[in-house]
């Protein structure tokens, strides 16, 4: 079964998809680690994962 997905550019979809990738980029970052194996993050870094949707 093939899904395709179709979205219009500028509505709530698009901007959701968006924001759910700025998250899982920030996400991937905080829960990564840096050549020293230290977990690299901010205040702002988490206050943005936090962050509702919207």
């Amino acid at each position: 079964m093939c899904r395709r997905q179709q979205v219009v550019e500028g509505n709530i979809e698009v901007r959701m998809l968006e924001q759910q990738a700025r998250k899982q980029a920030l996400t991937d970052g905080v829960l990564g680690f840096d050549g020293a194996a230290a977990i690299k993050f901010s205040v702002g870094d988490l206050n943005a994962l936090l962050a509702p949707l919207g």
